[in-house]
């Protein structure tokens, strides 16, 4: 009797794990993967380390000498993740003559002495150096969509609203604000009451997106999910309505059964966010 019971929890353990994997498969992961940076370029050294630009371009040549560009922002809680993580979403745009860059930044780590505000400065400075290079790169400095995945979603409205956290070799005349801004279950709040809090401790204030709003801002679109756990809805829906009252266009599509960075896990939910993605680009054409 017991010999049997053993066989049926195993059993059931076998299950339940096989669902698990299938359950935490993300589409993405494969296709990410598969793709490869044509060149990589260092922006900034910081402690001996540079920091480089992944380039992503057609590999068919275009009639257009200067192209649209995508600047991709990848996830991880500030503290982990790597640039090939936003590679899938950038191919797409690659796909239409786009040329896309993923950043690569210092993530937090205390014992390096590296902070959340560290990664807000390389941001910024990754992004005043791919207008500073535009032509160099074959970029249209005047197309450039910034986008970013999670806490990277958070440093790309860092790169908007944070005035005040600069690199000081950065020149500063040149503006870190892009033509559009596309945000991938983001994180907004900075308190007790969203993500991060701990993580980023006293100065999280400074660092909250969703306290530190302000008007003229580039057209902004948004994906949450409604069941999302790490990033609450609430405080993204506070975000939207507090960022149109000042004048601001900012769209927020949210899916009802979506979980943190649901549409990663399918490939029709993935390119339905694509396709939204680019519904919204074009009616600013």
């Amino acid at each position: 009797m017991r010999y049997n019971l053993l066989i049926i929890l195993l059993t059931l353990l076998i299950v339940n794990f096989k669902t698990y994997s299938q359950d935490n498969h993300r589409y993405v992961d494969e296709l990410n993967a598969s793709i490869h940076p044509t060149r990589k370029i260092t922006y900034k050294k910081v402690d001996n380390h540079e920091l480089k630009l992944h380039i992503l371009e057609p590999a068919e040549k275009s009639n257009k000498l200067l192209k649209p560009c995508i600047i991709g922002i990848h996830g991880g809680g500030w503290a982990g993740g790597n640039p090939t993580m936003v590679y899938a979403i950038l191919q797409e745009f690659v796909k239409e003559g786009w040329i896309g860059i993923s950043i690569e930044y210092r993530l937090l780590n205390l014992s390096k002495n590296h902070t959340v505000s560290d990664c807000v400065k390389d941001v910024k400075t990754a992004i005043r150096y791919v207008k500073e290079h535009a032509s160099e790169i074959g970029i249209d400095s005047e197309q450039i969509t910034l986008s970013g995945l999670s806490a990277g979603g958070h440093l790309a409205l860092g790169a908007l609203l944070f005035d005040t956290l600069n690199e000081k070799s950065d020149n500063l005349a040149i503006s870190t604000q892009t033509r559009y801004v596309i945000l991938y279950y983001l994180v907004v709040d900075t308190s007790i009451k969203g993500y991060g809090n701990k993580k980023i401790g006293d100065e999280w204030l400074k660092l909250s997106p969703l306290h530190n709003i302000k008007g003229n801002l580039p057209p902004i679109l948004i994906f949450h999910g409604m069941k999302d756990n790490v990033v609450p809805i609430e405080g993204v829906i506070n975000f939207q309505k507090k960022i149109v009252s000042l004048g601001n266009s900012c769209d927020l599509i949210i899916h009802g059964e979506g979980i943190h960075g649901y549409f990663l896990y399918s490939q029709s939910k993935f390119n339905d966010v694509i396709n939204q993605t680019f519904s919204f680009l074009n009616r600013f054409d």
